[in-house]
């Protein structure tokens, strides 16, 4: 008797509970809605609305986009957070916003770190004076631009401090990481003083805060040069000592063998022009140290024996998470001395 063929009796696939499916499902629809939204934000340049008619929002925009932009929502001030750099960027922009016949204000701020209060109050009387509209755009249109849109919120409107906050948030492709979560950092400390003065948030009070409050944290000093205060040999090494006093409301920890603490970089200056001693990678102040407010520190900033005599500069800076004071709006210490031949 011939064999019967075998037949394929198909396997039934277990199905998904329905909670489970469901689940699965909304967590698959947010996942694409926010590709979606990161696929929109980098296409159309993070632009957004901040307070209609008054305040727009952006990355950098090129020429032509920034005239787009500018013809469509009556723009009459364009606020640069990035300074004025010798990128290609800058001269372009600045060409376009002549070319348009509006003002453009330039503002030095940093994704990386708290920024100074000289260019907060800078911003804030930029906000004061200009003509409105106004477009805010960093490079991103993500840190600093959020943290410049809340702060417009807080100043001008009666958003919500919650809402105003929002503006600095991974709607706008903020994430609080590495050194961008300076951004959050900044608001905390308002949130501190609020706590501490045991006021409620409003517009008067963050006003009051930002001009005549806000420090960023322990990174201000005073430098003052000590000694040797003569000229020097040419032939042989030296050490000068410089005085840092701290100037903030906290106290600084400069730390052993580390580079999270406060430390002093420095560099010399030949008389040509040229860099005749690079002290930035061997620095000073790694020792354990704590420095009170109004307190000082000495630094030992050693050089080697110069080639040439001549006129020589000194520059010292003091640093910490690899940013310097003066981009906090401290002011650096140069000391010029003279480096002679040995005496015969």
């Amino acid at each position: 008797m011939p064999a019967l063929p075998e037949t394929t009796v198909p396997v039934a696939r277990p199905r998904l509970p329905l909670g489970r499916a469901i689940v699965v499902g909304l967590l698959l629809g947010a996942l694409g809605a926010c590709v979606a939204e990161i696929v929109r934000m980098v296409a159309d340049r993070n632009k957004h609305v901040v307070v209609a008619g008054r305040l727009y929002r952006s990355a950098q925009l090129s020429p032509a986009q920034l005239e787009t932009f500018v013809r469509r929502n009556g723009i009459r001030t364009v606020i640069n957070l990035r300074g004025r750099p010798f990128d290609e960027w800058y001269p372009a922009e600045m060409k376009a916003t002549q070319a348009l016949g509006i003002s453009q204000e330039d503002i030095t701020t940093s994704a990386n770190r708290l920024p100074s209060p000289g260019e907060i109050r800078r911003l804030i009387e930029v906000f004061d004076r200009s003509e409105h509209p106004l477009l805010i755009h960093c490079q991103q249109g993500a840190d600093r631009t959020g943290l410049a849109a809340a702060m417009y919120q807080l100043l001008y409107t009666d958003a919500s401090y919650e809402a105003a906050r929002r503006q600095c948030s991974l709607r706008f492709g903020h994430l609080r990481i590495h050194t961008a979560a300076s951004m959050d950092e900044f608001f905390e400390r308002y949130e501190e003083w609020l706590r501490q003065t045991g006021q409620t948030h409003s517009p008067a009070a963050f006003r009051r805060w930002a001009t005549e409050v806000y420090t960023p944290g322990p990174n201000q000093d005073r430098l003052e040069f000590r000694s040797p205060t003569g000229p020097t040999d040419v032939s042989r090494p030296v050490v000068f000592v410089v005085r840092a006093y701290n100037t903030s409301p906290e106290p600084w920890e400069l730390k052993a063998g580390s580079g999270v603490g406060i430390h002093a970089n420095y560099v010399v200056q030949a008389p040509d022009g040229h860099l005749a001693f690079d002290g930035r990678a061997a620095r000073a102040g790694f020792f354990n140290c704590t420095v009170p407010p109004n307190g000082h520190v000495d630094f030992e900033l050693p050089i080697p024996a110069l080639k040439t005599a001549g006129r020589y500069r000194l520059y010292v800076d003091l640093m910490t998470r690899n940013v310097s004071f003066t981009q906090y709006g401290s002011e650096a210490l140069i000391h010029d001395w003279d480096a002679r031949d040995p005496a015969p």
